[in-house]
């Protein structure tokens, strides 16, 4: 079993962190196990920062129109939007026409 440390200054997050953990090495444990399942087993800053990168030529493609797939993605994710938001609407309508025939009186308006 190997044993590592750390050094954390006073005052900050991490620091408030470790001292509301009843189990140091355990809480460590959970939080590494999440992030390998997150991030893989490789260096956690690269993973970040492609994750990043990736988010942000994402981002850059749209705002400068992107290729054409991600255009039609856009606008097929807009028509389910708007679909879903119509079945919502819908759903809301039908629920109230409902709700005013078992509610003559408006108590649950």
């Amino acid at each position: 079993m190997v044993q590592k440390s750390i050094r954390i200054k006073p005052g900050t997050d991490i620091y408030e962190w470790f001292e509301n953990q009843n189990h140091y090495s355990e809480s460590l444990k959970i939080l590494i196990n999440a992030a390998i399942q997150v991030y893989g087993k490789g260096d956690v800053v690269d993973a970040i920062n492609r994750q990043m990168a990736n988010h942000f030529a994402s981002k850059l493609g749209q705002v400068q129109g992107g290729n054409e797939a991600t255009h039609n993605h856009q606008e097929k994710e807009k028509k389910e939007s708007n679909n879903s938001q119509d079945n919502s609407q819908k759903e809301n309508k039908a629920k109230t026409e409902s709700d005013d025939n078992t509610d003559p009186l408006g108590f649950l308006s």
